[in-house]
């Protein structure tokens, strides 16, 4: 079973990346904007049905807990659940639980207000803001424990975490950016 791949993006479409991994390319749906001839490192969940084998990928640890956890929603697939990946964080996916906010996921291409309701009832108890995996979200943890040295919140830079550009690589240039963009809040 695949579990993470690290690699270079050699085609990229609509909804689904080539990653080269060791001369081996593995088609990879994803919800994320990566660039052709980028490294990436995807946390990936394997689909295994019958005679369908995709695979799933995710920047963080946290996005494929939440997906797998959608998929356990009956009436829920891969690709309904990675729709709402795309259109929703998983602290916004958590926060529509915890507050049984059925039109947050009613919003979404393809969610009907059935399936709302089920991912609502289903996942309340299973998935909420204190459950996710801070580090997991955060591209540079130095950068993170930076911000809050300065007296930020985590609950004030998760938002912007998942909007980190994939060009910036260093932890100096994380910092400007989470500076630049939490600090418009301060």
């Amino acid at each position: 079973m695949i579990a993470y791949l690290k690699g270079k993006i050699i085609l990229r479409r609509a909804n689904f990346l080539i990653v080269e991994v060791g001369s081996v390319g593995y088609k990879v749906f994803t919800k994320n904007p990566f660039e052709i001839k980028d490294n990436i490192g995807l946390y990936i969940h394997h689909y295994l049905r019958e005679n369908i084998s995709s695979l799933y990928g995710f920047a963080s640890a946290t996005e494929l807990d939440t997906f797998e956890k959608l998929l356990c929603v009956s009436g829920v697939g891969p690709k309904a659940a990675l729709s709402i990946i795309a259109s929703l964080s998983p602290e916004e996916i958590a926060e529509a639980v915890d507050g049984s906010n059925m039109m947050a996921f009613k919003a979404i291409a393809g969610i009907g207000a059935k399936v709302a309701a089920k991912i609502v009832v289903e996942l309340k108890g299973k998935i909420s803001l204190s459950d996710l995996d801070f580090d997991s979200i955060s591209k540079d943890k130095e950068a993170v424990e930076a911000l809050q040295a300065l007296g930020y919140k985590q609950k004030e830079i998760l938002p912007y975490l998942k909007n980190i550009p994939s060009n910036l690589n260093e932890t100096k240039d994380i910092i400007r950016y989470l500076l630049k963009n939490v600090g418009k809040s301060k």
